[in-house]
């Protein structure tokens, strides 16, 4: 028995084989490296146009229309929201997967604050959202439309 298990040994050691032509040794290869979110390159949004609403219970609804002009979204984003003259101001954090290369990003902030006539918006990006973010986009501004009031409808 311990004759076969050491013969089994230099077997397993020396590559057995029946005949004088082994098998040519075949290299193992590396899996591919691939890029992490920190080696690809800031991307660079514009914001197309964007437009506020307040509504009757003081949420005032954005539409924000946006297109990547370079890179693509693969990293985490944030919408930044701010009204001019008053200390208001609202973010609306996405992953890469919410974004795309060209879209609409519909959000609602609630301000009761009725100063809060005008906004800006940004567009940052991250690699990670504790590392905060940089802006990577115009700056847009605009009116918020106020309340209809039923006697305006």
């Amino acid at each position: 028995m311990t004759l076969r298990l050491v013969g089994l040994g230099i077997c397993l050691i020396t590559g057995c084989s029946a005949g004088a032509a082994s098998s040519p040794v075949v290299p193992v290869s590396k899996p591919a490296i691939t890029a992490t979110v920190d080696d690809v390159a800031p991307g660079v949004v514009e914001i197309v146009s964007a437009n506020a609403r307040r509504s009757a219970d003081n949420i005032i609804h954005f539409e924000v229309a946006y297109k990547f002009t370079s890179g693509s979204p693969v990293k985490n984003y944030m919408l930044n929201l701010t009204f001019p003259g008053t200390s208001v101001s609202g973010q609306k954090p996405m992953d890469a997967w919410e974004v795309k290369p060209e879209g609409i990003i519909k959000t609602g902030l609630p301000v009761a604050d009725p100063a809060a006539k005008s906004f800006e918006i940004t567009f940052a990006e991250s690699d990670s959202p504790d590392r905060g973010y940089t802006v990577i986009s115009n700056t847009v501004s605009g009116e918020v439309e106020p309340v209809l009031t039923s006697a305006a409808k």
